[in-house]
């Protein structure tokens, strides 16, 4: 990663990062605050990727804590990396869509599976896989019945941003359900 001005310096980041932590970074470079339920006039999800900035920078070593579990799911292939670790199922014909478990750090081409040797780990990163599948799932079942319900894709931008916030009141959801019962 490099910037034009050279304000960063080309470099590799060894450490786990998401496709997600993009467009964080990118704004905080561009000095541009993310859009926090709204952008031009329509509802949108807030940003769920932390900025690289701080790692690109020499500020921090990591992006996530050693233990924090992060998660994602593309077309039925799944990974979930906790530390040096990596929980990867992949669908054939690139895999066979089983679970597998490497240590990134120490093996980066993913040719030993660890899941027997390390089974309590294996188990454990199973279990945090499924707590983050559960709140993807949690998510979109959300939105389905929302639809049912009738409600715009825009309400539903909306009425989902609030709903992940904890900080938010109850009566803005209140206010957002009794215009649409009142359309």
């Amino acid at each position: 990663i490099h910037t034009p001005d050279g304000a960063l310096a080309p470099q590799f980041l060894a450490q786990t990062v998401q496709q997600i932590d993009i467009m964080p970074t990118l704004l905080e470079l561009a000095g541009v605050a993310a859009p926090k339920g709204k952008y031009d006039g329509r509802a949108v999800q807030p940003l769920r990727g932390r900025s690289m900035l701080p790692l690109l920078l020499g500020k921090a070593q990591q992006l996530y804590a050693a233990d924090q579990p992060v998660g994602y799911e593309l077309h039925g292939n799944a990974a979930l990396f906790r530390g040096d670790f990596k929980l990867v199922k992949n669908l054939p014909p690139m895999g066979d869509g089983q679970w597998h478990l490497y240590d990134i750090r120490r093996d980066p081409g993913e040719v030993h599976d660890l899941r027997d040797a390390r089974a309590e780990l294996f188990a454990a990163l199973q279990a945090d896989y499924r707590q983050y599948a559960e709140a993807e799932v949690h998510a979109l079942r959300f939105v389905r019945r929302a639809r049912d319900l009738g409600f715009s894709m825009a309400e539903i931008a909306t009425l989902l941003s609030l709903w992940q916030d904890k900080a938010r009141a109850s009566s803005h959801v209140e206010r957002i359900a009794q215009a649409h019962i009142d359309d």
